[in-house]
């Protein structure tokens, strides 16, 4: 009965490789599954595992190169396969384990050095990843993978120059690489080098047109440029390829603001908060459309919304412009007090001190406190206003004639 089934899996093999070849993965588990345990040698474990990696059953995938590895304990390439499938199955410390015992037995094995490598990236080991990358791409300096990955690893170390490097390096060796040259676009902006930034993103979306992240950069160093009209057209693109998200309709409305096409940067805006209602760019940019598009008493909700979302300077901003539409609203003395929080906050801006002064001057009945946040604003250090200066100092003039006579 034994060489019976013997040869009746000797008779099997062949249509199982077939049925693999034809990538039939899910019919070639099922012969598989018939054979005996007693008749199951190598070439059944890596069958089993071949089949099984392929329609990502990783659990069964594992126990078979397991007892793969126990038929053929010092085959390099069994282990190499188990240390991959770890890491498709979300493990990297068992992924990491069995490469790190690869490169023990043979510490200049590239594949396990690679494998390693990527674990050690997937995993932000910054450090640990570096020394990996330099000695692949010490070894093979003509490979874009090395030279790229390295870039990257640079870049999160904050090794600028040594990022461009492996950039420059990499793009030369292969063009038309997108995430090369998405990097490079991406480097060039940081390093305020905005042609360079411009061309390689030219010749990027030249080449992948619907390449949303590349239309971004592009979007960005527009709007670096002031290019605001040229800026929003790339947020369009990026909305109609698809990706309608919070952010996109928000840099599509920044960018009409500041083209100074408010009411489509408010419908842009409007169709942000409807996604992040919380998002502090968004109301505040969509108040000043608002403003802008005479619908000024739409934006002190707007700004609340921003106050509480946000921090540093845009929390200062949103202070200082409700402050300006309750004094438009004659509630001076609201609209001091968040004069005051905003130059609690931020100090240095003394044109804080020219709005409280102008709102307590438009009163007619607080002479003094015009006068003296005036006096407090041409004392401030630093350069000022010219316009508001020579305002200021008029005011004083007649604020402290006005003073001197009443009494």
């Amino acid at each position: 009965m034994l060489n019976v089934l013997v040869l009746v899996f000797a008779l099997m093999q062949p249509d199982v490789r077939s049925l693999i070849l034809e990538q039939r993965y899910e019919e070639a588990l099922e012969l598989l599954a018939q054979v005996p345990a007693a008749q199951q040698d190598l070439e059944h474990h890596l069958m089993v595992s071949q089949a099984s990696l392929a329609l990502q059953k990783y659990d069964q995938a594992i126990e078979a190169l397991h007892l793969a590895r126990g038929k053929a304990p010092q085959n390099t390439s069994i282990q190499l396969q188990l240390a991959r499938t770890y890491r498709a199955s979300g493990q990297p410390e068992m992924a990491k384990a069995v490469s790190e015992t690869i490169l023990q037995r043979e510490p200049s094995h590239r594949q396990a050095l690679i494998l390693l490598g990527a674990i050690q990236f997937d995993e932000q080991n910054w450090p640990a990843s570096r020394r990996i990358y330099e000695e692949l791409a010490r070894h093979d300096s003509l490979n874009t993978s090395f030279r790229y990955a390295l870039s990257r690893v640079y870049s999160e170390l904050d090794l600028r120059a040594e990022a461009l490097a492996q950039l420059t390096a990499a793009k030369m060796l292969s063009p038309n690489h997108l995430g090369v040259l998405h990097d490079l676009t991406r480097l060039y902006y940081e390093l305020d080098q905005l042609d360079l930034a411009m061309e390689t993103a030219n010749a990027a979306v030249t080449l992948y047109p619907t390449s949303i992240p590349i239309r971004k950069r592009i979007g960005e160093i527009e709007f670096k440029r002031k290019n605001y009209a040229a800026a929003a057209q790339q947020y369009k693109e990026v909305i109609g390829l698809g990706e309608e998200t919070a952010s996109a309709w928000r840099n599509l409305g920044m960018c009409l603001y500041f083209a100074e096409d408010f009411g489509a940067a408010r419908d842009a805006l409007t169709q942000s908060l409807a996604k992040d209602s919380k998002d502090p760019n968004s109301n505040f940019y969509l108040a000043m459309a608002m403003v802008q598009s005479d619908a000024g008493e739409l934006a002190i909700p707007l700004l609340d919304s921003t106050a509480v979302h946000s921090m540093g300077t845009l929390l200062v901003d949103a202070y200082i412009q409700k402050a300006v539409r309750l004094d438009q609203q004659k509630q001076t003395a609201e609209a001091v007090k968040l004069y005051a929080l905003a130059y609690q906050l931020a100090p240095t801006r003394h044109e804080i001190l020219y709005f409280t002064a102008s709102a307590y001057d438009r009163t007619g009945s607080n002479r003094t406190d015009a006068r003296d946040f005036y006096t407090r604003f041409l004392n401030s250090p630093g350069t000022k206003d010219e316009t508001m200066a020579n305002y200021a100092r008029r005011r004083v003039s007649i604020l402290t004639e006005e003073i001197h006579f009443r009494n």
